[in-house]
């Protein structure tokens, strides 16, 4: 609403205003299984989302085209996951071996 012009939003009926916010409600019926919602240095976050998928393939299909995997962003994120991980392993059979 905020992101509306004034003359615009200022227009709606309290019905019309329960109405809108059950229709904006409605993609978010049920929780997920996993829901981890985590800021990151205060200067990003990372959602990680699961659960049984609801979606229907098109909508599936629509949303890979919309967001592909093959992006900058998702290259350097599990890049950067991977190299944790492997410095993270490395250093835990380090301990085990050497202790």
């Amino acid at each position: 609403m905020a992101r509306m012009p004034w003359e615009i939003s200022s227009g709606f009926t309290p019905e019309q205003l329960e109405a809108l916010d059950k229709a904006l409600d409605f993609n978010n019926p049920t929780p997920h299984t996993i829901n981890l919602r985590v800021t990151l240095f205060g200067l990003f976050y990372l959602v990680v989302l699961g659960g049984p998928e609801r979606r229907k393939p098109e909508r599936r299909a629509e949303e890979r085209k919309r967001h592909p995997l093959n992006s900058w962003g998702n290259v350097a994120f599990l890049t950067g996951v991977a190299i944790l991980g492997i410095t993270f392993g490395h250093t835990l059979r380090s301990l085990i071996l050497e202790g």
